[in-house]
């Protein structure tokens, strides 16, 4: 049949593949070599054909989807770790992580490999004999797994320490209105505590009205003081029924009441005092909170970081949108322990990400 020609036979998967030592020109195969299929051309510049080869197909399976990723990065070339695979092809099951960790690897790496219980992440983990571990999922998967991964890092650290430079949590974080509302007005009851009137009625409108007010109190207090005292001389010379003693009687009756009308405004001027001051307080500090929480908490001394004010509740964290944001800008390698890559290989038309773990 080969015109008793040097022969090479070798088998790839369910393929008896036939190399013939000639030496013809190149013009001369291409023909032959173009009738093959896209498959069967693969094949064929997989087991490294040159231009002085031929090759003949003496038998073929429809399946060359093992064959195809065998082939990648001249991996057929390499003499034993082909020998390894061609004799346990049989036993590696048809599985495209299998596949995707081979053509990550090299085929070495599925040498006794099993699968694990555990996973990381959500994603299928895998132990050989060489006590090498790996992690092996979809895109989907790996995407999934980043949030997952993501999650499991702000519980564990909180909203300290990431790299702002990508993506800020502080950009997520918030108080609502009503929040705000409630710490101001906390605020400001807590800063009118232990105040005397004097500290801080002369911050709002009625200082100059109040002092008017006190002096006109005061007069009116040394006025009444002054006719108990004629009141007192004359009981003393026994005039209290004269008509001078009941013009003193009626007079002290006015003034008093007089007084006792001046207190009124005097207590009512004192709260609305207050309350004017109190909320000059209040929007102060509304305007802080609304300006920059953070900052109103930590100079304040309430807080000292973000995680305390999260704990507390004292600001809203969107942990969700967060993390969806971190995945999307996150690196699959973020996920190996082992020197923090990935490998990306298309294994029938799907992407599988590949991380070794240890």
């Amino acid at each position: 049949m080969f015109n008793g020609e040097t022969h090479q036979k070798t088998y790839v998967d369910d393929f008896e593949v036939e190399i013939v030592g000639k030496s013809k020109h190149r013009e001369g195969l291409d023909s032959y070599f173009m009738s093959f299929s896209p498959e069967r051309r693969d094949v064929v510049d997989a087991m490294g054909v040159t231009d002085t080869e031929e090759i003949s197909f003496l038998k073929q399976d429809e399946d060359l989807e093992v064959v195809e990723h065998i082939k990648s990065n001249d991996r057929l070339n390499e003499e034993g770790e082909f020998d390894w695979v061609k004799q346990h092809m049989d036993t590696i099951p048809d599985d495209p992580h299998y596949t995707a960790l081979m053509e990550c690897y090299g085929p070495e790496v599925l040498r006794g490999i099993e699968p694990k219980e555990w996973n990381h992440y959500g994603l299928t983990t895998y132990e050989n004999e060489e006590n090498e571990e790996y992690a092996v999922g979809t895109i989907e998967e790996c995407d999934d797994a980043l949030e997952e991964y993501y999650e499991y890092l702000v519980d564990e650290m909180g909203v300290e320490g990431w790299n702002t430079n990508i993506i800020d949590p502080v950009d997520y974080m918030y108080m609502t209105n009503t929040d705000i509302r409630l710490w101001a007005d906390d605020m400001a009851t807590s800063n009118m505590d232990g105040m005397d009137v004097e500290d801080y009625i002369e911050q709002t409108s009625y200082s100059e009205k109040y002092e008017e007010l006190l002096e006109k109190i005061s007069d009116l207090e040394s006025e009444i003081i002054d006719i108990q005292n004629q009141q007192i001389n004359m009981v003393d010379q026994d005039l209290e029924e004269t008509k001078e003693y009941r013009e003193l009687e009626d007079k002290l009756g006015e003034l008093e009441d007089l007084l006792e009308d001046y207190e009124y405004q005097k207590d009512d001027m004192e709260y609305d005092a207050k309350q004017e001051y109190r909320e000059e307080v209040y929007d102060d500090y509304k305007r802080q909170l609304e300006r920059d929480p953070i900052e109103f908490f930590t100079h304040m001394g309430i807080y000292s970081d973000t995680n305390e004010m999260v704990e507390n509740n004292v600001l809203s964290f969107n942990k969700e949108e967060f993390i969806n944001d971190l995945a999307d800008f996150g690196y699959y390698g973020e996920m190996n322990n082992y020197d923090g890559e990935y490998c990306r290989k298309n294994i029938g038309g799907e992407d599988y990400i590949c991380l070794r773990l240890n």
